[in-house]
């Protein structure tokens, strides 16, 4: 691996300006790259040159930051992506000849004072402990679900009171899903097209933790959404051709326009897509004879009192059950075509 640092990012700097440019609708994974991508292409690769290679780019990035609070211009020749990789949690850094120059609010550390606990939060530390994913917007929803989890003796980590001034983002995440017995995610409208959510899901997956989908049971449109869904493939741990109602996702993109920006809103039924696409393995597991085990989703505050969606949707109160890893109750399938 080259020796000093600006050699380094010279080096880094080519590696990350020839995979552009970009076709358009090119995947976030042809357009950026984590510290192990960049110094397995550098080598020779280790746990000691990636530890070099990520000090000398978060280095790199702070002196930017650095700049842009001295009202300087970055002049960076790399700079990190907003979220991290989608399976890993991991930062992702790019060429700003494709990316342009970071920003001021473009900072990989929490900028704000983290929140007190509230007392209605605490439980015994014995208690088990979930991440409780949820989109920033959710924020309101997330605290109620976590104290109605704080009344089941149940904990939870959510990034408002967990992260400190200061504190990497994406490396609280990586810890602290790692320390949880499972992750909660919080379904809403909002979330399923979340990028920040759909990582730590798939980060979640990926380290063999378990899932749990709590969906906002308060928004009809959105469980209208989840009960039109039908998998062609429900063994799949992927299905592009699962069936949902568009016109609903149509109507929640609307409504997703006017609270998020122009590029959020352009992604918001492709993302809604993906998610819907992969129900099959956030809430299944495949069993011995290669058929998938359908777990129920969780409703949050209770489960709707009409229910005929091939997903199914049971009490909150069913997660210290799924905590204590006891057998869960397949779905049985009904008429994958039909209603």
């Amino acid at each position: 691996m080259p020796g000093s640092q600006e050699e380094l990012l010279s080096r880094v700097a080519g590696l990350l300006d020839v995979i552009g440019p970009f076709a358009s609708g090119a995947r976030r994974h042809e357009k950026w790259r984590t510290t192990d991508q960049l110094a397995n292409e550098l080598g020779p690769f280790g746990c000691d040159a990636v530890a070099r290679l990520d000090q000398v780019l978060r280095r790199h990035e702070a002196e930017g930051l650095d700049r842009l609070e001295m009202g300087l211009a970055p002049e960076r020749v790399v700079r990190r992506a907003k979220y991290p990789d989608r399976t890993t949690a991991l930062p992702l850094w790019g060429s700003t000849k494709h990316h342009g120059q970071p920003w001021s609010g473009h900072r990989p550390d929490r900028s704000d004072s983290a929140e007190d606990l509230p007392s209605s939060l605490a439980v015994p530390e014995s208690a088990p402990q979930v991440f409780l994913s949820h989109a920033s917007d959710d924020a309101p929803t997330a605290l109620r679900l976590a104290q109605a989890l704080s009344a089941m003796r149940v904990g939870s980590w959510r990034f408002e009171t967990h992260i400190d001034q200061r504190g990497d983002i994406a490396e609280c995440v990586r810890a602290a899903i790692a320390e949880a017995d499972a992750l909660v995610a919080l379904v809403t409208r909002t979330s399923i097209a979340s990028l920040w959510v759909l990582t730590e899901l798939h980060t979640s997956l990926e380290t063999q933790k378990a899932v749990v989908l709590m969906v906002d049971a308060n928004d009809p449109l959105l469980l209208h959404l989840l009960e039109s869904a039908r998998f062609p493939h429900p063994d799949e741990d992927f299905d592009l051709s699962v069936e949902y109602d568009r016109d609903v996702v149509k109507l929640l993109s609307q409504d997703y326009a006017e609270r998020q920006s122009q590029s959020r809103m352009d992604r918001y039924e492709a993302q809604v897509g993906d998610f819907m696409a992969t129900l099959p393995r956030y809430l299944g597991s495949v069993s011995s004879d290669g058929h998938r085990v359908w777990r129920p989703a969780l409703a949050f505050p209770s489960p709707p009192v009409r229910w005929s969606g091939f997903i199914a949707l049971v009490s909150l109160h069913d997660l210290p059950r799924r905590l204590q890893n006891r057998p869960n109750p397949p779905l049985q399938p009904t008429d994958l075509a039909g209603g």
